[in-house]
């Protein structure tokens, strides 16, 4: 059996962590097409769609490039990621602010003298 289909969270984490790494110096939709496809994989079973939803959380709250891809992607294909992308990752993605990137959010009120 091949190292790499013994452990396929690990190989989704490593795959998950290289596309976010590498968002700035790949093309876009090769970057969108690996995230999709790993998180098809990993929708497969609960265990796996629980693991990609937190490794999305940790990867946005560590990459704002890799943040900015993803709430584009999410916005321009909302019924392609609804099924993949979990609750956890969809707050993390709507807080406001993530990894120091502005998501858009308004500014909190400013306070009364």
């Amino acid at each position: 059996m091949p190292p790499w289909s013994s452990n396929p969270t690990r190989t989704s984490d490593t795959l998950l962590r290289a596309a976010a790494d590498g968002c700035a110096r790949c093309p876009a939709l090769s970057t969108r097409d690996l995230v999709h496809r790993v998180g098809l994989l990993l929708g497969r079973s609960t265990e796996g769609a629980a693991c990609f939803d937190r490794r999305l959380v940790q990867l946005a709250t560590g990459s704002p490039g890799f943040t900015a891809e993803l709430r584009g992607w999410l916005e321009s294909d909302a019924p392609g990621w609804d099924a993949l992308v979990g609750p956890d990752a969809r707050r993390t993605l709507s807080a406001g602010s993530v990894a120091g990137t502005s998501l858009g959010a308004a500014p909190p009120p400013v306070a009364a003298r």
